[in-house]
């Protein structure tokens, strides 16, 4: 990731994206209450660097299932944001662990071409030996984490739920972009989705793989470093149609439901 970060163009950016550990949410008479059972909060977080950037960014949500499907929603989110701050941007180079319920899998190797349509973008999704550490955005989520917490224990502000804790980590991290994605919204792209990985081929070898990389609606290219060799691998029977609710380019429409 480091060379990458060093190379990287004025229309590039490099995208380092996982899951913090979910925060506890406490109001300041809670505090010294530790058995009781508090309600939490996902954060789903993310450095981006880059020619113009060297951004943190937060997802806060109340959905606590760190699914396919929340990976999904969390990205769409981040792509967006990106893409509106930095409209020069044509390629995003992502990192993340090799999670295989949350990254490493086939569903997300059939959404790099879809997001590629949807934000006018070339993606690459890289992940990381086992034993790598989480570096930048295991610092974020612990600095999010800590800022609420202390703010609340000094009595300056009381959290009942996600969006106010996103609310309060906003103001306290003024150098972060934090969101609130609620669950509501995550479940609502449950059925789309669903629809959308039907049909999706197990890839051969994943545990193995280093670096993936659409090419086109129905395959794949993949590698076991990331500087290749790159081998095409079919993720999708070639004749089977789209059905996304976006309303996806019309050069989309040959992916599968």
């Amino acid at each position: 990731m480091d060379r990458k970060i060093a190379d990287c163009s004025p229309t590039e950016i490099v995208l380092q994206v996982d899951f913090s550990e979910n925060a506890t949410i406490l109001n300041q008479d809670e505090i010294q209450s530790a058995h009781w059972t508090h309600s939490q909060a996902t954060l789903f977080t993310a450095h981006a660097w880059g020619a113009d950037t060297n951004e943190g960014l937060v997802i806060v949500s109340d959905c606590l299932q760190h699914t396919k499907i929340t990976v999904f929603t969390c990205m769409e989110e981040i792509f967006t944001h990106l893409k509106s701050k930095h409209s020069s941007v044509k390629k995003i180079c992502v990192f993340s662990d090799g999670a295989a319920s949350q990254f490493k899998q086939r569903f997300l190797f059939s959404n790099l071409h879809l997001w590629e349509q949807q934000h006018s973008i070339k993606l690459e999704w890289n992940f990381f030996a086992t034993s790598h550490g989480k570096g930048a955005v295991d610092g974020i989520g612990g600095t999010v984490k800590r800022s609420v917490w202390r703010y609340v224990k000094a009595g300056q502000a009381s959290v009942q739920n996600a969006k106010e804790y996103a609310a309060i980590a906003s103001q306290r991290n003024p150098g972060i972009t934090i969101k609130f994605v609620s669950e509501d919204a995550i479940m609502k792209k449950s059925e789309e989705l669903t629809k959308h990985w039907e049909g999706v081929f197990h890839v051969p070898g994943t545990h193995n793989l280093h670096s993936v990389r659409p090419a086109g609606p129905n395959q794949i290219s993949v590698a076991e470093t990331s500087s290749g060799p790159f081998i095409d691998a079919q993720i999708r029977e070639a004749n089977m149609d789209v059905n996304y609710e976006q309303s996806p380019p019309e050069d989309l429409l040959t992916l599968a439901n």
